[in-house]
Formats: C-alpha cells, structure tokens, sequence
C-alpha cells in the first residue's frame, strides 16, 4: 500500500513538473524594463542611441505603477529620431527571439520598438521593428529568428525622424520564443498595428481573385504557420484544405476554388517544436462572378521552368535567335535596335568611373553628396547596353566592354558607399542591372569573372532579402524604396537560379510577395497612393519584373486586378490633358511621355481602346529605349484603335486609396476636373497630410492647387511645409494640421455617388488630427455641370479656432463682408462663396512659412487663410466653388440656408434652382420645397420648358419634393436620380436614371425602394444592373423590391 501511494506521488509529481516545464515562462533578457535608477543618470543596462539625457531622453513615473519608471522621447524635430538602446546580450543562431514594450503617444509623436541584431562587428545585420502612434497604451512586438552571423541581440526604443511630438515606453521585454503550449487566443487574434497589413479575406468580404491570397498577422515566436480553409464553417476534415510548413505571414493556392461556395478559414502558428497554437478566429469570405483565376503553382514546380542555361532575363537560348532577326525585321524594330546598339557603341569608349563618394561621412547624409548616385545610375545603364548589345550581336567590343565594366562595378565594396544603408539609389541599379548584364553577357566572361560578380551578388542579393525580410515585407509593405526593390531581387534570383545558393530563397520570397502583398499602395480598384509620378515609375519598373517571370516561368500577374485597372486610375485621375497630378511628391507635373508608355503598353497588353487613346495623345507611338525594345520583342505590335473616354462614367472612385475624381466630361481637355482625397494611407512615404482636401482645374488651368515644392526628400521645406496641411486646401485646429508621415493619420471615403444632376463624396479625417478633433467630415457635392458645395463639419476636442485655406497660382481678390474670393486666371476663373458658423477674418501671402532650402525654378503660389475670430467646440464652414471661362462674368447666385438640423444653400442658375441641405443635427432636411430624412440631400429643377429635374439622398429613407417627386426606402440608401421628361408621338414619356445603394455586407436583405411621380399612368420598363427581385406599379407609385448592393437604374414611364 505504502509503495502504491508512493508510485501515485512520484508519477503526480513527473507530471506537475512537465506541465510546469511546459508553461514556464522564458526569463526576460533585459535586465532592467523598468528603467529603474537614480535621478538625473541613465538607468543601468541601458544606452543612448540617439538624443541627449534630460532633453529629448527623459525618464517619469509610470502613473500606473509608481514603483516602475517610464522612458519619454521628447522628439522635437521631424528631421532627426532619438532613442534608447538595450545592452547587447548574446544571441543564439537558430533561436527566436521576441521583442515587446507598451507604448503611446501624444502631440503627433510616434513610437518605434525595434528588435535589433548585431555581428561580431557590432554592425547591424537586420531589424524587425514596429510602431504605433496614438493615445492609447498599445503592447508593441516584433520577433524574428537570429539569423547566422547574429552575435548580439538588442532592442531600440524609437522615436521618429519624420514626426515632432512625444512617445512613452514601459515594461520592455526581450525573450527567447515561447512554445505553443503558452500561446493562448489572444496571441494569436491579433490587432494590425501602425504600418501592418491586416487579416484577408477579411470576414464577409467578396474577393476579386480566384483563388483570393491569404494575409495574417505574424505571431510572435512563430516558426511556421498552418493554414486551414473550407466550405464547411466547423472546418469538416472532408470539406478543409490544410496547408502545412508556411514559413512566413501569407499564402496563395495552387488550385480554383469553388466560386460557388462560402469559403472560411483560419490559421494556427507553430513553435520550433512543431506545435501548434490555437486557432484565429474563423473568417468567411466569397468569390465574385468576375473572379480573375490567379492560383500560385507549387514553387519547386515553377523553379524548374526556368531555364538553367544563359540567357535567363526575358529572353532564353530558345528565343535568342528569333529576337536577333526581329531586330532586323521591319522599320520600327531596326529603329529601335539601332538607337540600342549606337548607345552601346558609346558606352564602349567611355572611361571607368570612380566609385561614387561616401554620402554620410560621419553618420550624417550630406545631400550633394548623395545626389552623385548618377554616377552609379550612368555606370549600371552602360553596363547593361553593353551586355545586351553583346547577347544580340556576339560582337565581342561590346562583350569585353561589358565584362570590363562589369568587374569594375563588381568591385566597389558591397558594404561600403554602394551600400543600401549607405544610399539605396546606388545600391539597387546595381543589383538591378548586375544582374542583367551577367545573364546576357554570361558567354562573354571567364569562369573566373563569373564567381566574381556571383560573389558580389550573393553580398548584395542577401543585403536586399534581409530588408525585405526583416521588415517583415508580407507583414509591414509600406515603405517605397523596398517596394521599388522587390522586382530587382526578383530579376537577381532568376539570373542567379541554381549557382548563389540563397536565390531560391529570393525566389521564392518575391513571388509569393507579387502575389498576395503587391502593390502595397493600391488593391484591386488600380489606385498608387503614393501619386502620378511614383505610379510611372514604380509601375514601369514593376512591370520589368511581371515580364521577366512571363518569360522565364510561364506566370502571369497581368492577371492582377490591380494591374487590369491600374490604368483607369491614370486615366481618370490625370488625363493627357491635366496640368498637375495629386495627391503627392511632384504634383506639380503634368503626365509625362513615360506615363503614356506605361498606357501604351497596358493598351496592348489589355487590348483596351481608351488607353491607346491616353498614349496617342501623350505622343507616343512605341516605347524607346531597352526596355522599350524587349517590350516590344515580347508583346508585339498590335491594330488597337484608339477611343476617347467621352462614353465612360464622368467620375470615379477608388476606394483602395480613397481618391474621387469628378469631371465635367472625361476626355474633353476644355471641361473641369474636381479632385477630393481622404485616404486609408494617411500621409505616409510620398504622400501628403492632405486628408479630405480637394483640387481644382477648369478650362485647362489649375485654379484650386496642392502647394510647396521638393528640394529633396526630408528637406525642411518638403517636411515642415510641402506635406503640411497647411500646403493644401484643408482645414487647420489652432493653426495645426494633419499629422505627417504616417499611416495612422488617415482619411475614410465614406460615400460615392455619381450621376447626371450629381456627383457626391464625403470624408471622414478625424483619425488624421491626432486627438485636436471628435468629428470632421467633409461633404463636397458637384452640381453638374459647374458648381462644387463644399460643407466642412466639425467638432474640435477643445475649443478652438478653426481655418478654412485654399491656394492658388493667382493672386485672389477678397471681400471679407461679401464672403468672396475670386481667382482670374489665363484660361479660366474660379468664383468662391463662403460662409461658417462663426465671422472670419482673411489673409493671404505669396510666401512660404518654411521657406525652400535651395532655389528652384517654380511660378508663385498664394496661400489663403479664413480663421474663425472665436474660439468654439463646433464649426462650420460652407463652400459654393463655380469655376467659369474668363470671359463668362456671371457671378455665384446663392443664398445661405439655415434650418434647425442644419444648414444649406440655394442655387440660382439661369433657367434652374438647386437646393441644398446638410444635416448637422438630429432631425428631417427641410428648406426650399425639398423634405428629407438623411445626411444629405439635394433638388435640382428645370424651367418648365426643361422638365428635368434631380434628386440625391445620402444615408436616408425618405425624400419629397413640392414637384411632387417622392423617393422612401425600407432601409437607409444612398439615391441620385435624374428625372427626364420628353414627348414622343403625342405621348409624354419620362424617364428615371440613377444610382440607389445600399449596404451588401453579411446579414444584409432585400429593401424596398418606391418612387412616385404625378400622373404616371404606365411603367413600361424597369432595368438595373443588379438583381431586382421584383417591380410593382400601383396607385400612382413604382415599388421596387431590391437586393443589397449597387444598382444602375434606368426606368421608362409614360403619362
């Protein structure tokens, strides 16, 4: 008896020990979190990184635990960062390690933790880091695994040097991972912080891809994920594909899936063990009709597709040949091979260059040092004309020129001036075209000059894949310079497939990145957040990449939805004819010939009519130049005829970016273009603190424009001006604007409609003021076919002033007591009325408050400024924007409107009255004949020789005109209707087109929608472009019962 109690303690007691061993949590390596120590002294275990002690580094009383201390970056620069480092410790190749901290945020501050790995030479190797700017105490974490030169492991705790403001830190740990046992729910549902892509699909969503790229947050101390989706919502092992052994944050299928069925998945991390966490909640999702099949093949099988002979780069030996006698096979190819070959001839003859100067002695970045990477952007561009005129000739001047240059720039030190973290615009031409001229000029190279630029490579290639990894990209995609890399290390791991042993890694890396993460500034709708001259750019480079894996492997990403709509975005939000492009860096410049390259090619890739238009009009026939000629090479020429878009919709949105574009009528260069933005993005990369702000041209002049220039990136003009919101046609709090670079300061398109009596959109930008206001939503509102009302609706956290700006390249005559502001310029006009809930007093100046930090070559901007004279919680203002010919004198007809929930206007025009009404209360729209119940809603209407009239309802359920035209709805729609009537053989017709949306999200049903019109005696035809369930006539009245989602009506009636 006594050895059985003793056998039931024993085994009780292995078993409490394995449980403990299983839960027990891993020791934190840094030895003070606290930051406990004497006042006015660095706490022990801690250094600085940036920043002095007592001024920007300032340790205070954590107020929720008063026996711990917190770290306060008081940052107040946007040019430079400060932080504090913890002291190295060992790290362990292999193992994970997992970084964390609270942090918050206050006055447009932000807060980085960084999880930082040093060599043997305390050099850093790669990074992972995150960030958060706000109010709220949020946990911070980044792990990764120590890679193989790891020796120290650290933490950075980081302000920003972009942002102004402060940033608090507490509770820092650094910890080896924990096993799967420890993680619980919450580890694993995750919240996306500052800069990070979020769970997709995401629940309830329709997916534009076939099968859609599943994107989750990266769990900390994860080795691998798995991966389960499914038909059935309880993941039935019969109806589920599990995938196994992901090693990063995303996946694409390799099959279709059922475009019939509800799809659900779901994800659980993996420890090093190889045990799993928990599951993340499930998330549904369906595939739309129109799904483009996009499915990833296995990677191993798409490897092997590529050849493993020379050349690799979009031509291969089986298609060398073929290239060589196009080049000599008609007028346009020989043009083009010519002007290739001549520019090789050159570059023959030309000297060595120096290797570029070191552009931070010191630590710090000297700008004209840096902008001598032209020499390396001249070398590589030589570099790669010679190769390629050597793989199409065999001509050996140009192969023993190019193999000159090519260990030349093979040897300027990888980790020196050429460097990324040197100058990445002389690190990536190099990794770029290295890698091109190694493929094309391979036969031209000596065994001995092939492991040369392969060892180089392999330095170079490892660099890039360690910035892209260490983000981690999949996870946190928004940064430019990375994402203009991705394509460049794409096209090194083809050429170096199977001779550098980590290009496959490299390979397989990108492609899954091109297929589930890229483009991170734009989704399926085609926008580039980041603006007009980045899109050019970054697309034209980006497509170098698509082709060279069509080429190579046989997969297509013109099957992208991004890549299919991307040139609507060009086409609509800068036709041929605009003067500018917002809404970003180098706005000020009109379409370019690249950018009609760009459309040309998509012209014959999509065989789409109204981009070949776009190219004819920028004057382009064919693209010149290298890539010019392998485009051609690889998409011939095609018999595409070319349309204007006078026969598209006149507006559009994109909702992926959150930019709305209006015009009079697409393609008419003497017509208006109006231009609103209040983005997902925020004001990050090369985008502006410009949330719901707008622009203006008419007539073919800017009237209504983004200000400030940049001299470079990061200059205190470009920094402290250009991306202010001050630069722009916004709204300020006390004088203060939007917060700057940041993804966090974001903008939400909270309505679209667009007709033929109206177009409307609306933003929401409260997130983008970082605390100074509770409500701003701006409402802007085109009365075709040439008046804007812009309604500003505000509330402010504290009392506060409020100011309305707008900018221009004009001079602007003002009348304070009138409310008018008129800009006259060359071609056009713009006639301003404007109102607000409190007297304003005016003031305009011609200069910048941060003045342009070296001369440049641009026309005057003015800058005005409307400031409410009191202090008050609640504003608004109320816009009437009518932009004319010089020669039309006639002045904006408007009266202000006030009702008891809100405010309005009257339009008087010739032969038509408009009537206008927001909500800023609780209660029904009531003014001026028009009754309404919702957010917005407006009447315009005809002489009585016209009959014609329109109607817009925003975020409502009824509304009544004294015409006698009546609009309810069984649930809140957003409505624009135009109302036609005419006579056709005695008969009078009439004719409803329009828009009614409603909400299409999970748990959404059908709604009625009924409309009357006096003495309608016949509905002879009801069509819509989405399902309706049914349509009854009765008592004078059409009832329509529809399904939720987007509806493009057309109704014939007679009387």
């Amino acid at each position: 008896m006594r050895k059985d109690k003793l056998r039931i303690a024993l085994t009780l007691f292995v078993i409490c020990a394995v449980f403990m061993a299983a839960v027990t949590v891993t020791a934190n390596l840094i030895a003070n979190p606290g930051f406990q120590g004497s006042e006015g002294m660095l706490p022990s275990d801690w250094m600085i990184f940036s920043g002095a002690l007592g001024r920007q580094l300032l340790f205070v009383e954590d107020d929720e635990n008063p026996a711990q201390k917190m770290l306060l970056i008081d940052d107040p620069s946007s040019s430079h960062g400060y932080g504090l480092r913890s002291a190295p410790i060992s790290a362990e190749t292999g193992k994970t390690y997992v970084a964390s901290v609270k942090a918050r945020t206050e006055q447009g501050g932000s807060a980085t933790l960084y999880l930082d790995f040093w060599d043997r030479n305390k050099k850093r190797i790669v990074a992972r880091t995150a960030s958060h700017t706000g109010h709220e105490w949020q946990t911070l974490s980044a792990s990764m695994e120590a890679p193989p030169e790891a020796v120290w492991v650290s933490i950075i705790l980081y302000s920003s040097i972009n942002a102004e403001g402060r940033a608090y830190f507490k509770e820092a740990t650094l910890l080896e991972s924990s096993p799967a046992a420890m993680w619980t729910d919450d580890d694993v549902n995750l919240t996306a912080s500052e800069g990070q892509l979020d769970y997709a699909p995401a629940d309830g969503s329709v997916v534009a891809t076939n099968p859609p790229s599943f994107i989750w947050i990266p769990v900390a101390g994860a080795k691998g994920y798995l991966l389960e989706y499914s038909t059935d919502e309880d993941f039935a092992p019969e109806k589920t594909k599990r995938v196994e052994n992901i090693d990063i944050s995303i996946y694409t299928p390799p099959e279709l899936l059922d475009p019939a069925a509800t799809w659900y998945w779901r994800v659980r991390a993996v420890d090093q063990a190889g045990d799993w966490s928990p599951p993340t909640i499930s998330r549904a999702f369906r595939i739309a009709q129109d799904a483009m099949p996009l499915p990833l093949p296995p990677l191993d099988e798409v490897r092997r597709r590529i050849a493993t002979d020379h050349p690799r780069l979009f031509v291969t030996s089986d298609t060398l040949e073929n290239w060589r006698q196009k080049a000599q096979s008609d007028l346009l190819h020989r043009t083009l091979w010519s002007q290739i070959r001549n520019q090789a001839l050159t570059a023959s003859v030309k000297p060595l260059p120096d290797e570029p100067p070191h552009c931070r002695p010191g630590g710090v970045r000297d700008i004209n040092l840096w902008r001598q990477y032209t020499i390396t952007v001249e070398a590589t561009d030589d570099m790669e004309v010679l190769a390629f005129a050597y793989l199409m000739t065999g001509d050996p001047r140009f192969g023993e020129a190019a193999r000159r240059l090519m260990l030349h720039i093979a040897g300027w030190d990888p980790n020196g001036a050429t460097s990324w973290s040197v100058n990445s615009e002389n690190f990536m031409p190099i990794l770029l075209k290295l890698s091109r001229a190694y493929t094309w000029a391979y036969d031209a190279l000596s065994p001995e000059d092939r492991q040369i630029i392969k060892d180089v490579m392999r330095i170079r290639g490892e660099a890039a894949y360690r910035v892209l990894a260490g983000r981690p990209y999949e996870s946190r995609p928004y940064s430019s310079h990375p994402g203009r890399m991705l394509g460049f290390l794409g096209e090194a791991a083809i050429a170096f497939l199977g001779e550098i042993p980590e290009a496959e890694k490299w390979f397989d890396y990108i492609v899954r990145i091109f297929y589930a993460v890229y483009p991170a500034w734009g989704a399926d709708a085609g926008g580039w957040a980041e603006g007009h001259s980045y899109w050019t750019s970054y697309i034209n480079r980006a497509l170098a990449f698509v082709d060279a894996l069509w080429a190579s492997t046989g997969l297509s990403l013109y099957e992208k939805p991004f890549f299919r709509n991307t040139g609507m975005f060009k086409l609509y939000t800068q036709p041929p004819y605009s003067k500018m492009g917002p809404f970003g860096d180098f706005y000020d410049a009109p379409p370019s010939s690249a950018a009609g390259s760009v459309m040309a090619h998509f012209a014959k890739v999509y065989d789409n009519e109204y981009y070949k238009w776009y190219a004819d009009q920028m004057g382009v026939v064919v693209e010149t130049g290298l890539m010019g000629f392998i485009r051609l090479l690889l998409h011939p020429p095609k018999q595409i005829a070319s349309r204007a878009p006078l026969d598209l919709p006149s507006a559009r949105h994109f909702p992926d970016i959150g930019w709305v574009v209006m015009h009079q009528r697409l393609g008419d260069k003497d017509g208006i273009q109006f231009m609103f933005k209040s983005s997902p993005y925020g004001s990050l990369s090369h985008s502006f603190a410009d949330q719901n702000t707008f622009t203006l041209e008419a007539y073919g002049t800017p009237l209504a424009i983004p200000t400030g220039h940049r001299p470079w990136s990061g200059s205190n003009h470009h920094f402290q001006w250009t991306k202010t919101t001050q630069a722009h046609n916004g709204i300020l709090v006390g004088g203060k604007g939007q917060k700057i670079q940041s993804i966090d300061a974001k903008g939400d398109l909270i309505a679209f409609l667009h007709g033929k009596s109206f177009d409307y959109t609306a933003g929401d930008a409260v997130p983008a003021y970082d605390g100074l206001l509770e409500h701003f939503v701006r409402h802007a509102l085109y009365v075709r076919p040439d008046t804007f009302v812009i309604f500003d609706d505000l509330r402010a956290t504290n009392p506060d002033v409020f100011s309305w700006l707008l900018h221009a390249y004009h001079e602007m005559d003002i009348d304070e007591e009138k409310g008018h502001i008129g800009i006259d310029a060359k071609t056009a006009r713009l006639d301003v009325q404007l109102w607000s809930s409190h007297p304003l007093t005016y003031s305009q100046t011609d200069q910048y408050a941060v003045p342009l930090d070296e001369p440049m070559n641009k026309p005057p901007q003015w800058h005005l400024t409307a400031t409410t004279t009191e202090q008050s919680a609640d504003a608004y203002f109320l816009a009437v924007l009518k932009p004319a010919k010089p020669d039309v004198r006639t002045p904006i007809m408007a009266e202000k409107l006030s009702f008891g929930s809100g405010e309005g206007v009257l339009l008087k025009d010739r032969n038509t009255y408009t009537t206008v009404l927001f909500q800023t209360a609780e209660g029904d729209l009531a003014a001026e004949g028009l009754m309404a119940t919702g957010r917005v809603a407006a009447w315009s209407r005809g002489s009585s020789q016209e009959q014609k009239e329109g109607a817009l309802l925003i975020g409502g359920t009824r509304w009544t005109s004294d015409s006698g035209l009546r609009l309810t709805s069984t649930t809140e729609v957003d409505v624009e209707l135009t109302v036609v009537s005419s006579e056709e053989k005695g008969e009078e017709l009439v004719e409803i087109t329009g828009t009614v949306i409603a909400p299409a999200g999970p748990g959404a049903k059908d709604f009625d929608v009924i409309i009357h019109l006096p003495k309608i005696s016949e509905v002879v035809e009801v069509a819509s472009g989405h399902t309706v369930r049914e349509s009854v006539f009765e008592n004078g009245a059409l009832r329509l019962r529809l399904a939720p989602g987007h509806h493009e009506l057309s109704i014939k009636m007679k009387r």
